[in-house]
């Protein structure tokens, strides 16, 4: 599976599909890398699929080194105070110098800009030479961006950085486009 997006400039960028949750009765859904998924004649699939741009080594590095730095402040700062291994009521803060290491690496990786987009996504089907492919429109406005970038207010807590710690109850974490369909092929 790829996502290609094309901006109104004509710029396009290529999201393969890197992982899926899977969909289950439990309340926290399974992530699975994407491989090759059997589905068999007259069955469906649907799960949420995320398509992101593959990052380098030196990046994957970098924001280990980064996640690593808001944890160990976080925890040391919580030692100190005797906090450990306790919820609280407030959480603690990373030190601002390893918070802003966090900001300037989500920065420096955050491509999305508002404007109109055509996406097409091609689903490969082993035994056919002709791929599924539907195209729809949608458009990112300015208020997508800011919210998407709200999250970061919250990296200095450890959200979106320790997996105990989820982003604020009160955030949108995804954005909810209105699509127009286009062309299918199948």
């Amino acid at each position: 599976m790829e996502l290609v997006l094309r901006d109104s400039a004509g710029v396009l960028q290529s999201k393969p599909a890197m992982n899926y949750n899977r969909l289950t009765a439990a309340a926290n859904p399974v992530a699975l890398p994407i491989n090759t998924i059997n589905v068999p004649t007259a069955s469906t699939w649907s799960h949420n699929v995320f398509f992101n741009k593959p990052i380098g080594t030196s990046d994957e590095a970098e924001f280990l080194r980064v996640r690593q730095a808001v944890v160990k402040s976080i925890l040391d700062q919580e030692v100190a105070n005797h906090q450990a291994f306790e919820i609280p009521s407030v959480y603690t803060e990373a030190e601002p110098s390893v918070v802003q290491q966090a900001l300037d690496f989500f920065n420096g990786m955050f491509d999305l800009q508002q404007g109109q987009y055509r996406a097409t996504l091609t689903v490969h089907v082993e035994q056919r030479d002709e791929p599924f492919s539907q195209s729809f429109s949608f458009t990112i406005f300015p208020h997508h961006i800011n919210m998407l970038r709200s999250q970061t207010e919250d990296y200095k807590y450890g959200a979106g950085i320790l997996p105990s710690r989820p982003s604020h109850p009160t955030k949108q974490v995804g954005v909810q486009l209105e699509t127009v369909e286009g062309q299918v092929s199948s």
